[in-house]
């Protein structure tokens, strides 16, 4: 039985992720946002009963999530991370809504950063620790431009590509999966390192 964190699993692929996993009978631990959103997540963790935890916070509040991670006494193998926002919809060199894009990128590129700075003491204490950074359609620098999405998709893009900070990681030995709509892949793994 591995031991699974997911930051992000109020609903939608961190809610459903949290379902399957408990389902498996893994260990869970799992973040909301707020209140609101930890009844789905409490139903979703139940089969597990005390091999479920669920943690609040918000990947923009730095100490609320080194508190949340204070919480968690056993090593992660896994971290998922998932939180993330959409942010302004109609934005282009004419129009830009800096506030809600700094937030977007506060939220997109340094919430994942903030949560794995947090939890790698204890993935460095898992049986062969992996992150997937997950992410959607809208992190595709390729949409067409015709595309309805396609301004909201570079807007959404720049803010998860930097996520590539991450892969600094594979120098300590941690496996990095990028992951768009359900599909992950590896882009380093190598079994014969184990060191963080």
């Amino acid at each position: 039985m591995s031991h699974w964190l997911i930051a992000g699993a109020s609903r939608g692929i961190g809610l459903e992720i949290a379902r399957q996993l408990a389902a498996r009978g893994e260990r869970v631990t799992a973040s909301v946002r707020s209140e609101s959103g930890h009844a789905a997540l409490q139903d979703a963790l139940a089969p597990l009963g005390d091999k479920g935890q669920i943690l609040i916070f918000d990947t923009r509040d730095e100490a609320q999530i080194r508190a949340a991670a204070a919480e968690v006494s056993e090593p992660v193998d896994a971290l998922i991370a998932n939180a993330g926002a959409y942010g302004p919809q109609r934005q282009s060199a004419l129009y830009m809504d800096f506030d809600g894009v700094l937030d977007l990128i506060n939220i997109n590129t340094l919430g994942p950063l903030r949560v794995v700075q947090a939890f790698l003491p204890l993935l460095r204490q898992g049986e062969r620790p992996r992150i997937a950074l997950m992410s959607s359609v809208l992190g595709s620098m390729a949409l067409e431009e015709h595309s309805p999405w396609a301004t909201a998709s570079r807007n959404w893009a720049s803010t998860r590509s930097p996520n590539a900070w991450l892969t600094i990681s594979s120098r300590k030995g941690l496996r990095l999966f990028p992951c768009i709509q359900g599909g992950c892949e590896p882009i380093w793994a190598d079994p014969r390192r184990r060191s963080l």
